[in-house]
């Protein structure tokens, strides 16, 4: 993990120039509806779901031009929520916070209509009331469509997929094989942003 902030840093260090010689920048703050997932937890032998229940995130997304068509993307969200375990016969709070860095393809970039897709990799830190934080390795794939109404002000409606990985068990053995599963949480995430476009 250490090595994807370091990248991180550098990519913020770099990205600035990047951005000058590809002729601007995006800011744009978003507000969205995240669905929830299951983290499956094994105890003593027992395996059992942990529900994470659906609900409001908000965030923010810097793109910086490459060119007309690409970007790079650097974008934090986060989700306020809760999760049921069954394990545990109740409920506790849980914040779910994504660092992406992605790379977008814009349809169209000329137009004030700009359909795009975005596919990237970053970290999600997992952060339960009453538990210990955990940081995990994670990606996102999507698309959505920019509504420019003018050179610098435009919407932002965007739909993507996260995929968290959390860990690797065996489950058991037989006598020719071991066989177990990778567990990972799956979150979609709608949203929509204002965009505050500066540069060319």
């Amino acid at each position: 993990m250490r090595a994807f902030f370091v990248i991180c840093v550098t990519a913020i260090l770099l990205l600035p120039s990047a951005a000058l010689a590809g002729g601007g920048f995006e800011l744009t703050p978003f507000v969205g509806y995240q669905f929830g997932g299951d983290i499956e937890t094994s105890y003593q032998g027992i395996y059992n779901d942990i529900d994470v229940n659906s609900g409001e995130n908000f965030g923010m997304a810097a793109s910086f031009d490459l060119n007309p068509e690409t970007q790079i993307e650097l974008l934090y969200s986060t989700q306020d929520t809760s999760a049921d375990a069954r394990r545990f016969d109740g409920s506790f709070g849980l914040t779910i916070d994504y660092w992406q860095i992605s790379g977008i393809y814009n349809f169209n970039p000329f137009d004030d209509v700009r359909p795009y897709v975005v596919f990237g990799l970053g970290a999600t830190s997992l952060r339960p009331d009453g538990f210990s934080n955990e940081t995990k390795f994670s990606g996102n794939f999507g698309g959505g469509v920019k509504v420019f109404l003018n050179d610098n002000i435009g919407l932002r409606l965007d739909g993507r997929l996260y995929a968290t990985y959390i860990s690797s068990t065996t489950a058991y053995c037989d006598p020719y094989w071991c066989y177990g599963y990778n567990n990972s949480l799956y979150q979609f995430n709608v949203s929509a942003g204002l965009i505050v476009r500066f540069g060319n």
